[in-house]
């Protein structure tokens, strides 16, 4: 038992409908965790998690950004701003399509398509605000919850937005 095994406490479940489990637990001096949800995940939500990994890490977008295509660049334009110093920007043809904050990594700002917004935000809960950017043509990604594929995609997304839009006539 818990007791002859020096456990300092023991968890039990019951469903809520389950009166005589709850009010035996309840008679035991068992304190209800109604702070608590319990998540079952169907075979649909598994396979979702399966493409989770425990977020990008900066230098893993880094390189999938540069990816994207030779006319890729990166700087860090604001310097001369004390508190947007660490930002790094992609650019395409001159123009930004991915940008965040080196020194904290946790939001990524992407162009989008305007008709795509509000479904991508209702879709997957990571999707939210940009960082000062118009949240009527970016979005931003936290990168802690993403999941890779979606953000990849969404990467590649605004990189092409960008360069269809500023493509270099020659």
């Amino acid at each position: 038992t818990a007791g002859e095994h020096q456990c300092g406490r023991m968890e039990c479940m019951s469903l809520n409908w389950n009166k005589p489990s709850n009010d035996f637990y309840l008679s035991l001096g068992a304190v209800p965790m109604n702070e608590w949800t319990i998540y079952r995940l169907d075979a649909t939500a598994l396979e979702r998690l399966s493409k989770y990994k425990d977020g990008m890490n900066i230098e893993d977008y880094r390189e999938y950004c540069l990816s994207l295509g030779e006319d890729v660049e990166e700087k860090l334009p604001f310097t001369a701003f004390h508190h947007a110093s660490g930002v790094l920007v992609f650019y395409v043809h001159g123009h930004m399509f991915s940008f965040f904050d080196c020194d904290d990594f946790s939001i990524i700002t992407l162009k989008c398509q305007p008709d795509r917004i509000e479904e991508l935000k209702a879709q997957y809960s990571f999707i939210g605000k940009p960082y000062n950017e118009s949240p009527k043509y970016w979005i931003g990604i936290d990168v802690n919850t993403a999941l890779y594929d979606i953000l990849r995609e969404l990467t590649r997304n605004s990189y092409e937005i960008v360069k269809a839009k500023y493509k270099k006539h020659g």
